[in-house]
């Protein structure tokens, strides 16, 4: 190429950088690029490659690029309550420690001058399972006085996860047991804090907090407990031998 060939200036904006040059009149864009600046396959100019270059001319340059990212997010760990017959009626221990689990996110990310403009999810896998943590739950008592007295006295709990229940009492009498006044469906003693709820609402062994009653343990169950209804052991009773209600 003759150096007498005219000439002109070609400006490349890329990055929020400016790169000027001249070029020979005439030649295509691809052309004046080659040798100067380097061009990825995925890169996108605002000018066709094969544009010629026949008077001072200005293009854009998005670099763009494909690749595979990898993050990680914590799987939170179950809890499962236990009954803890050396315990303190109401307090809870734990027995097993829970480890949140692990998992792995890939996703392919499509950058445009360094910056992600589009992420989509290739794969994901569970890389460590969490292990679910147990807590025993207290049931030891000397008397329902005493356990009576404990409960109240125990500051209510600060969780928000509450439940509307209707609420009934019963004393461990044979009048208003079927027939096992001091055996639940679990196998515990009948006793202050041991509630009868429907296992499918609150599980078994579920700490629990009643307002106007205490701590109780979700303890027992029986055939007219459905749904939103909780039967509440107590010590007292009226002078009929029912049971004073909630």
């Amino acid at each position: 190429m003759s150096q007498d060939q005219p000439k002109t200036s070609l400006t490349v904006i890329m990055s929020g950088e400016q790169v000027s040059f001249e070029v020979p009149l005439g030649i295509t864009l691809q052309e004046a690029l080659k040798g100067k600046i380097e061009l990825s396959s995925l890169d996108e100019l605002s000018l066709s490659p094969s544009t010629l270059i026949l008077e001072e001319t200005t293009v854009r340059l998005k670099r763009v690029e494909e690749k595979i990212a990898v993050e990680k997010e914590s799987i939170p760990f179950s809890k499962k309550y236990v009954p803890a017959l050396y315990l303190p009626f109401g307090q809870q221990e734990i027995l097993k420690k829970g480890i949140p689990g692990v998992k792995e996110i890939t996703f392919k990310e499509r950058l445009e001058d360094g910056q992600v403009v589009e992420k989509q999810k290739v794969s994901e896998e569970i890389t460590q399972e969490p292990v679910e943590q147990i807590v025993g739950v207290g049931l030891l008592f000397t008397s329902p006085e005493e356990t009576v007295k404990t409960s109240l006295t125990y500051p209510p709990p600060s969780s928000n996860d509450y439940i509307l229940m209707e609420a009934t009492a019963y004393c461990p009498l044979q009048s208003e047991t079927d027939g096992n006044p001091w055996g639940t469906a679990l196998g515990l003693r009948s006793s202050y804090g041991i509630v009868a709820v429907d296992p499918k609402v609150i599980p078994f062994y579920t700490p629990l907090y009643i307002e106007g009653y205490g701590y109780a343990v979700a303890g027992d169950t029986g055939g007219a407990i459905k749904g939103n209804r909780i039967d509440l052991s107590t010590p007292w009773r009226k002078p009929g031998g029912l049971a004073v209600g909630w």
